[in-house]
């Protein structure tokens, strides 16, 4: 407190002394001008010195705790060092909870907007691609039936082109059995041996 003081009074000074010295560069001579220019420039330094020397303050205050709570750790008295830390500790607790209630609650609207606008998104995207997906199934179902119909008839033409081959080897296997037949009959009325040819 002492050190915010003394830079509040420091910083008003100052800002007097920089008031004075812009009203003496100046050519026009107006002491009303001058005392509220002074007045308004003294009060911002001050209010600048306060704040250094509150933050000053509060980090020499810092800096004591720690040193202190060192110095306890190297003569080896834990209790002591926990004794002073235990306060620290316990106020960073509670603004760390105090903080997490406040960002919880602040969060709560936003995460129930964005839940309903998520789920309002899912429900028009599932609408906008049923239609698609409807479509979709429909020309699948018209495909697999143009397949199914270019197999039958894939089919129908490979039986008959076998049909054909088997009908083909079958006549001309009768025409070799019959020509065997032939040779042998010509052979036993001539009593010659019997040649068999097979292909």
């Amino acid at each position: 407190m002492a050190k915010m003081v003394k830079f509040a009074l420091l910083g008003g000074i100052a800002g007097v002394g920089i008031a004075v010295y812009r009203s003496s560069q100046s050519t026009t001579d107006q002491s009303e001008d001058v005392a509220a220019d002074a007045a308004k420039t003294a009060g911002a330094f001050a209010a600048s010195g306060a704040v250094l020397g509150l933050l000053i303050d509060r980090r020499s205050k810092r800096k004591a705790r720690k040193a202190s709570a060192i110095g306890a750790i190297k003569a080896g008295s834990f209790v002591e060092a926990a004794r002073i830390a235990r306060p620290a500790v316990e106020h960073a607790l509670e603004i760390a909870r105090d903080r997490a209630k406040e960002a919880a609650e602040t969060a709560k609207p936003h995460l129930e907007h964005a839940a309903d606008y998520a789920r309002d998104k899912a429900s028009s995207a599932a609408d906008a691609a049923r239609p698609r997906i409807e479509e979709t199934r429909k020309q699948a179902k018209k495909r697999a039936k143009k397949a199914r119909k270019e197999a039958r008839k894939r089919a129908e033409h490979v039986g008959k082109e076998a049909r054909k081959r088997a009908e083909s080897a079958a006549d001309q296997a009768r025409k070799k059995a019959e020509q065997v037949a032939e040779q042998a009959k010509e052979r036993i009325e001539e009593r010659q041996p019997i040649l068999v040819k097979v292909a």
